[in-house]
Order: C-alpha cells, then structure tokens, then sequence
C-alpha cells in the first residue's frame, strides 16, 4: 500500500506522516517603540478565498491520498474510517487495526524471534520449500525491525 501511495504521489507519505497541509499566514513580529509594545510572530490559518495555487496543491495531496486508502479498502473495513478527516487520521487507525498495538507488536517480533531459534526443516520438505519457508521468517524479521538478540545480529 506504501508503494502505491508513493508510486500515485511522492508527497503522499509525508502527508501520512505528519498530517495534511493546512494553509496559513504570518503576521511578523513588529518591535517595541516608545509608544508601543513589541507584538510577538503569529500565524492564522487563510481563508479558502485567500489560497495561493501551491496552497490548494498540497492541500489536495491530502484529499487524493484519502481517496487512494478508501478505494482500496473493502467495504467493511471503509465503514470504519469514512469519517476520518485526513489520510494521517486514516493511515494511523489502519496501521493500528492492522499491526496493532505496542504490546501486541512487541509479542508478534518475540513470536517471530522464537520461530527462528526453533526453526528446522519439515519431514518430507524439499529444499525449495524449507528455504522459501526460511525467507518468508526473514522477511517478516525485517518489516518488525527485529535486532534485538546476538543471534538475530546476521539477519
């Protein structure tokens, strides 16, 4: 899904990342005179009237990336985010219903840690089958990131 995103917009995983663009203005800092006070930098979010062309291009990365998750969903599964504001809102609430939680994640990388330590050929198992077996361990090592035992160290 990661692929695809990116491959449709590579400004897509940022948005992911750290939330959608939301226009805004500065007013800058005006310093103190003798009759006035220092006024501090303040930002103000812009009026949809007031958006610059680079302002409604981002802001629509954020709305294509909405529209990219929810057509890839199944209808099940999109009854839950339909109304989620933001690809990141989306993207979070996936990855949590997907992964799921801290301590559900740190038993999933134990699980997998375990599977190699113990990991032997199948009676009746060809080669070809033990080492796409063994792969597919390795792989699912790598997408949780396991490094945290000696032994793990080589993969």
């Amino acid at each position: 899904m990661e692929l695809f995103l990116a491959g449709s917009d590579p400004q897509i995983p940022y948005f992911i990342e750290y939330g959608p663009h939301v226009p805004t203005s500065i007013i800058p800092s005006v310093a103190a005179t003798d009759n006035t006070p220092a006024v501090q930098e303040r930002s103000f979010v812009k009026l949809v009237a007031n958006w610059s062309d680079e302002d409604r291009r981002l802001v629509n990365i954020d709305t294509k990336a909405r529209s990219l998750i929810a057509m890839s969903l199944p209808d099940e599964v999109f009854h839950s985010i339909s109304k989620l504001k933001s690809a990141k809102e989306i993207w979070d609430t996936l990855c949590l219903q997907y992964e799921g939680a801290d301590a559900l994640m740190e038993s999933r990388k134990i699980h997998l840690i375990r599977q190699y330590e113990k990991f032997i050929v199948v009676k009746g198992e060809t080669l070809s089958q033990t080492y796409q077996r063994f792969n597919c361990l390795f792989i699912d090592l790598k997408t949780y990131d396991v490094r945290e035992r000696k032994n793990m160290e080589a993969i």
